[in-house]
């Protein structure tokens, strides 16, 4: 499901059927996190609530979150909501991740938010349309949606001075190739791992440029990234968890550690 699914900007025009419709209401109330954030997602009608953004055509729907401003917020939130285009995909629904290109007052507005919640991202969900548009073509060349960084540029062996082999990621290589296929802001792909035997460490990689004032986007890339690890990890019947404990390795002043995976021996 992670390497058949791509971001859509272009949607047939029609509601969602009753039966996805309900599919995808009982997903999302039931959708969880492994990092005890409680992020609320809910779906709203395009029309309706006059939702929309210059950048899609045709969603009959959007859905939208919101989390408490805490620790690990927006990478729950990206793991959380990763969760669900996963399971959008899986009954032929697309969905694409808008960090910006909206009215943000507007949407904030319909989602309720209060004092000390974010809303980093929001996403349109409908079925594709038969064809992309001009539009959606030129945006996602202009963006590089389809190119992913080397796979030694991503992964080390023990510390950042080692690029990890895929011979040498043994139990975790797809795992990590299901990280690397994650989308992300602007395709920065922000998150570098150092695999050390039982862990896997993951950090964050800054990027400039990005305002913060509606949480970190790239820490919602990072919790993506973390959605494909572990389903991936469990499919692999890894058995792990995740676990904050610095390793102290050495890194460079833009790498920032996040989190741990440590497999059960």
């Amino acid at each position: 499901m992670i390497e058949s699914r791509r971001s859509v900007r272009t949607f047939d025009g029609k509601s969602i059927d009753e039966k996805r419709m309900k599919q995808m209401k009982e997903y999302i109330e039931g959708v969880s996190n492994p990092f005890k954030v409680d992020v609320l997602l809910k779906m709203f009608d395009a029309e309706k609530y006059s939702l929309s953004s210059p950048v899609i055509i045709g969603e009959p729907s959007y859905i939208m979150g919101l989390v408490p401003s805490v620790h690990f917020a927006e990478i729950a939130y990206g793991y959380t909501l990763e969760k669900v285009v996963l399971f959008a995909k899986s009954i032929g629904l697309g969905t694409v991740w808008l960090g910006g290109t909206f009215n943000r007052d507007h949407f904030h507005d319909a989602v309720g938010i209060r004092e000390n919640e974010i809303m980093p991202c929001v996403m349109p969900v409908g079925v594709p349309a038969n064809k992309m548009s001009i539009r959606e073509i030129l945006m996602r060349k202009g963006a590089g949606s389809d190119s992913r960084n080397k796979f030694s540029k991503m992964f080390f062996n023990e510390n950042f001075d080692v690029p990890l082999t895929e011979d040498a990621a043994e139990k975790f290589l797809n795992p990590l190739k299901m990280v690397r296929l994650a989308p992300s802001a602007m395709n920065k792909q922000p998150w570098r791992v150092v695999v050390k035997g039982k862990y896997v460490h993951f950090y964050q990689k800054a990027d400039k440029g990005f305002n913060k004032s509606y949480g970190d986007i790239q820490k919602v890339d990072m919790g993506i990234a973390l959605c494909h690890f572990d389903l991936t990890a469990k499919e692999e019947g890894i058995k792990g968890e995740f676990i904050v404990k610095v390793p102290g390795i050495t890194v460079q002043n833009d790498i920032e550690y996040i989190i741990s995976y440590v497999m059960e021996n």
